[in-house]
C-alpha cells in the first residue's frame, strides 16, 4: 500500500461549501458559522450592540 496516497486521503479540502461561504457584511470566511446565519459573530454582536444601544 502506497503510504503517500494514504496521507493524500485525509488533507483538508479548502474547496467546500464552508470555505466559500462568507459574511455578508464584513466579507470573512464563515466557515462552520455558515450553518447558524449569513453574518459573522463578531458582525451579529455588533448589529445586537447598535439594536439595543449598549
Amino acid at each position: 500500500m502506497d503510504t503517500d496516497l494514504k496521507a493524500n486521503t485525509y488533507k483538508f479540502n479548502e474547496d467546500t461549501w464552508l470555505s466559500r461561504q462568507k459574511c455578508q457584511q464584513c466579507g470573512r470566511p464563515l466557515y462552520a458559522e455558515a450553518f447558524l446565519g449569513p453574518v459573522c459573530g463578531k458582525c451579529c454582536k455588533a448589529n445586537h450592540k447598535k439594536v439595543v444601544r449598549r
